[in-house]
């Protein structure tokens, strides 16, 4: 007569039932909502630098003030990173990459707040 298979802890794990923390999740959607405001001052950034108004109006020049003033100290680090392999290059990617960080990043994120 054939044993039967023990059961990991795994599939103990997947059989219970998933409990959640209301805090814990509420901390987490705050987070994910940082980063998606993160992501659109990064937005603005970049659409701000492409316009290259002369005399902007005061509300778009303290937008993208603020736009630059919050996103810099995270662009600059990927910014020196890049300096060494693009050298000379005019186009600046170290926006692109934030932004694929952070999309990893809310991804991340979201996956947790679905698994509590």
């Amino acid at each position: 007569m054939p044993r039967p298979i023990a059961r990991g802890n795994w599939e103990a794990d997947r059989e219970r039932p998933v409990r959640t923390n209301v805090l814990e999740r509420q901390i987490l959607q705050i987070i994910d909502l940082v980063l998606f405001a993160f992501y659109i001052l990064l937005f603005v950034r970049v659409i701000c630098s492409w316009l290259q108004l002369r005399r902007p109006p005061a509300i778009l020049r303290s937008i993208e003030r603020i736009a630059y003033v919050v996103t810099e100290p995270l662009l600059r680090p990927i910014r020196d990173l890049l300096m060494r392999y693009q050298s000379g290059s005019p186009i600046d990617f170290s926006p692109l990459i934030l932004y694929l960080l952070l999309s990893v990043a809310r991804r991340l994120i979201g996956r947790v707040i679905l698994f509590l």
